[in-house]
Parts: C-alpha cells; sequence; structure tokens
C-alpha cells in the first residue's frame, strides 16, 4: 500500500436515507468519479475524465453512492 503525499485518496459516500444528505469534504482538490444517482453511462466516468469538484460540501441523493479521487494537492 503507497501513502505518499500524491499518491490517490478516495472518499466515499453513501445515502441509504430518503432524502440528500450533505457531507463535509476534507481539505485535498477532489475529482468525481462515481454518482449512481445518474444515468448510464454518466454515472461513471474515468479518472482522466473526471471533473473537478469545486465544493466543500459534497451532496449525496437517496439510495446512492458517491466516489471522489483525490491526487494529493491541497485547494
Amino acid at each position: 500500500l503507497l501513502d505518499g503525499p500524491q499518491e490517490p485518496r478516495f472518499y466515499v459516500a453513501m445515502d441509504a436515507w430518503t432524502q440528500p444528505l450533505a457531507f463535509e469534504l476534507p481539505r485535498r482538490a477532489w475529482y468525481s468519479l462515481i454518482d449512481t444517482s445518474l444515468e448510464a453511462p454518466a454515472d461513471i466516468v474515468e479518472p482522466e475524465n473526471a471533473e473537478l469538484y469545486r465544493r466543500s460540501k459534497l451532496i449525496v441523493q437517496p439510495d446512492s453512492v458517491r466516489v471522489l479521487m483525490s491526487t494529493g494537492c491541497a485547494r
């Protein structure tokens, strides 16, 4: 297991409730990889095509999962 400052980190948030939930993100540059509330094929993107998530809170829709990736750079 690699754990250097430039190694990728993953943030996984799940919502099994009936309402959207907000999660406070650690201060890093996060890229959105998976959002199961979206229709396929937009629900999963390759890391090289992922968009920078520019908010400090992550909203997760009911009965869905979000996965973000950070490349180690603080924002």
